[in-house]
């Protein structure tokens, strides 16, 4: 598996189990992510300015992109 995608997956999850602690997001999550990577512009960019919660949004949207776009593994 893509370490990438490892990452993304380890932040998504993050996200919802945060939601089970009182909605907490962790930054340190972020520093686990090559935010250089083509198509984590927005998350960098959003998370530099201290917008956490918005860049973790940004990065499930490109997540769900990644999901819809990609070629299906049985094709």
């Amino acid at each position: 598996m893509n370490k990438n995608f490892k990452y993304i997956l380890l932040l998504t999850l993050a996200c919802f189990i945060g939601k089970v602690n009182a909605q907490e997001l962790k930054n340190e999550v972020f520093s686990l992510l090559n935010l250089d990577y083509p198509g984590l512009e927005k998350v960098k960019a959003l998370h530099q300015e201290g917008k956490d919660a918005d860049a973790a949004k940004a990065l499930l949207d490109y997540y769900r992109c990644l999901l819809y776009t990609s070629p299906s593994p049985r094709d």
